[in-house]
């Protein structure tokens, strides 16, 4: 089963990509292999009209990113598919929208999306000037894995072609005919001998579309019973010949979503049906052996398409190819599309279901399951945003996976371009590390604390490059512990308690110069504010600095030169309080307000500073949409300004900030429901994020990005006219 390896982590949301859409006619969009790896690859066009293709590998969790096509057309209709050969090399096919070419490229090496082989076109179609559309790649085992190739054709019917190679292409001939009319086709395989198809006999805008079903298999085109309908080889089928399983007097017009065999191979449909066009209905059909047994299963809500011309684009509905008794939908909740998963044990009788999103801002659409996937382990991908139109699709996506929960990030610069983030494993409460140098790693594990105790929140300080002083309370003696870098890491030292043997918590550290650390901590028997010291290579402390700031505060510290230190905190009133020492004495609590339009603040508060006499501060406001931020520059304090935390107006919690650099601020946080890291950074012009930056599963997993189009585009090809009637 994929993702056994990572079974005790917890399953999470995490974005794919955040450009990125389809439609739901051109599969596979997703396909899980195992073979040397384990690997998911996912394919989608980008919001530019890149054509991506991403892998996932389950065990180390690296993601690589790989265009293929650069800016070909802004239309979701080209997403790529994707065939994965016995040999573990990929083939991925894509065209325009009712375009001219069906371009294909495969992978050099088995497993492996980082080296193509060069661009290739199909070079063959149907008559007429509808192009190629939704290209649907198959292999069939028991025919020595002959590929056949299914899309929408020049005459705008479906079209097929067959190769044993994936060179030498036979000439393409219609499947499937309905004059003056353009059937919509989903194709299913059991990946032996047989292809399902369900298809409609025209676009629902013409009428009164049902749902038909065939199968090919053995050289003949089949109804669900296996009788012959008409050799594959003989002229194409009218829909009239298949299995009739849903009439549109029913329930009113239909559009197939998808189509499966069961473990004894047996098809499975699912559909959406219009009463209306504002009243969406999804159906489950299956064929039991004798007749077909189809019922309603909930209502989907209206069309997701902003575009009134496209009234019965549906949130979507698919199912698990390996377990058809599955199904994944977007349907409306509370006026937000949002993924479920249904499941029934006796053929669509009864169902459970449980949300896939819930609380979303924006929208969760078209639902997909990796073909082969067996686990839980990014089982399902779906797109995320706003759909304008099917060429203004405001979307990327997303998929869970297993991964740590990250808590309470630390973040520190050592110089121009370098980032280093701390945090503490939401699930073990051991020590993690990130950094950035030009890119992002994965995740490090430290381990836990001394005798496997759970640390508490961390805190890190460097005076220099290549150095970092990491700090955390162990939860189990409430002592502060120190590990440092420097030319290798040492293990833990322990720095002691607060006076009188209390326990520290909610330690904050800050370095104004070479061999200077400065510590801070709340006393948590009496919440006074805790002070420990380096100076040189000793170590001071704890000496008692002043009463809290109020409540159960966690502070924060920075400095803007030698002998200036400024701490911060939020207190129980949710007032943001300062205090500092100016190179002579230390001064006491002050009250600097509250966030925008009075609202309280939530602690805990980040502080950093790029330079002498400047100093930024950052608080959440409560629920933990909004960050407010003040900031100290030529002697004044000046502010107070809302940073928004996203499209998605992510919920954060556990706030840090730092500053490689005059005009550089970087604000970490994780999101309170993803439980992953985000990243809002100034640029010295404006504000950039919230960028997910915690996708990978492992300890060890990296993202990298390649383009791989040799000839990029400037600018993507218009949809042309003929496409603009072809959705």
């Amino acid at each position: 089963m994929a993702g056994t390896t990572s079974a005790a982590l917890p399953l999470r949301e995490r974005e794919l990509t955040g450009s990125g859409g389809w439609s739901w006619f051109g599969d596979p969009r997703a396909v899980y292999h195992q073979g040397t790896y384990r690997r998911t690859y996912t394919g989608w066009v980008a919001q530019d009209g890149s054509i991506q293709v991403a892998s996932y590998d389950h065990g180390s969790g690296r993601r690589v990113v790989v265009t293929l096509k650069a800016r070909l057309q802004i239309d979701d209709h080209n997403n790529p598919s994707i065939l994965v050969r016995p040999d573990g090399r990929l083939m991925v096919f894509w065209s325009t929208h009712a375009g001219s070419t069906m371009w294909y490229r495969r992978s050099l090496r088995p497993e492996d999306v980082t080296a193509w082989e060069p661009e290739r076109v199909l070079g063959t179609n149907t008559a007429g000037d509808w192009g190629y559309t939704y290209p649907n790649p198959v292999q069939l085992s028991a025919e020595s894995n002959r590929i056949y190739l299914f899309w929408r054709g020049g005459n705008a019917n479906p079209a097929m072609s067959t190769s044993l190679d994936g060179t030498t292409w036979s000439p393409a001939r219609t499947v499937l005919y309905n004059a003056g009319q353009r059937p919509y086709v989903k194709y299913a395989t059991n990946r032996r001998d047989t292809i399902a198809m369900a298809f409609t006999q025209a676009h629902p805008r013409a009428g009164g579309t049902n749902i038909y079903y065939a199968a090919y298999r053995a050289g003949a085109l089949r109804r669900a019973n296996g009788t012959v309908i008409a050799p594959m080889s003989g002229p194409p089928i009218s829909p009239a010949q298949a299995d009739k399983v849903y009439d549109h007097t029913t329930a009113g017009k239909a559009w197939v979503h998808d189509v499966a065999l069961d473990s004894a191979g047996r098809p499975v449909i699912v559909y959406a049906t219009f009463p209306t066009d504002t009243d969406h209905r999804y159906r489950y059909a299956r064929w039991d052996g004798t007749r077909w047994i189809d019922r309603e299963l909930t209502r989907a809500g209206r069309s997701i398409s902003g575009d009134p011309a496209e009234p019965n684009y549906s949130g979507g509905i698919t199912l698990d190819h390996d377990n058809p008794g599955v199904v994944y939908l977007s349907r409306q909740v509370n006026g937000v599309f949002e993924v479920e998963v249904w499941a029934t044990a006796d053929g669509g009788t009864t169902w459970t279901s449980r949300p896939v999103t819930s609380h979303s801002v924006r929208h969760n659409y078209r639902p997909f399951s990796p073909r082969g996937q067996l686990g839980d382990d990014l089982e399902l991908v779906w797109t995320h945003g706003t759909y304008p139109s099917y060429t203004n699709y405001l979307t990327g996506v997303r998929t869970q996976i297993r991964t740590r929960d990250i808590a309470d990030p630390a973040a520190v610069a050592w110089g121009p371009g370098r980032l280093d983030v701390f945090a503490r494993d939401g699930q073990t409460s051991t020590l993690l590390q990130k950094y950035y140098s030009g890119g992002w790693s994965g995740w490090a594990d430290f381990g836990a604390g001394p005798a496997g105790h759970p640390i508490g929140r961390p805190t890190v300080a460097s005076w220099g490059a290549g150095r970092l002083d990491v700090f955390a309370v162990d939860q189990v003696t409430g002592q502060l512990l120190q590990r440092t870098l420097n030319n290798g890491w040492s293990g833990w030292i322990n720095r002691g308690s607060a006076p009188s043997g209390h326990r520290l918590t909610a330690p904050a550290a800050v370095s104004w110069g070479s061999g200077r650390i400065d510590v801070v901590a709340r006393d948590e028997v009496n919440d006074d504010l805790i002070h420990f010291w380096q100076s040189g290579t000793t170590w001071y402390g704890p000496e008692r600095l002043a009463a809290g700031a109020g409540g159960d505060y966690v502070p924060t510290i920075a400095s803007w030169g030698e002998r200036r230190l400024d701490v911060f905190a939020v207190t129980s009133a949710g007032r943001l309080s300062q205090f500092f020492f100016d190179g002579a004495h230390w001064h006491g609590w002050g009250d600097k307000g509250t966030g925008p339009g009075g609202a309280a603040l939530i602690q805990p508060a980040a502080a950093t500073a790029w330079g002498p006499g400047r100093l930024d501060v950052f608080a959440l406001v409560t629920g933990g949409r909004q960050i407010a931020h003040w900031w100290y520059d030529a002697g004044a304090w000046r502010g107070l300004q809302t940073l928004g935390t996203g499209p998605d107006r992510i919920q954060l919690t556990g706030l840090t900030a730092t500053s490689w650099g005059t005009g550089r601020l970087d604000v970490f946080a994780t999101d309170q429901l993803r439980r992953d890291l985000v990243q809002l950074f100034y640029n010295g012009t404006s504000w950039l994020g919230p960028v997910p930056q915690d996708f990978n599963s492992s300890t060890v997993g990296t993202t990298t990005t390649l383009m791989l189009d040799p000839n990029p585009r400037a600018t993507p090809i218009p949809v042309n006219e003929k496409a603009k009637t072809a959705d």
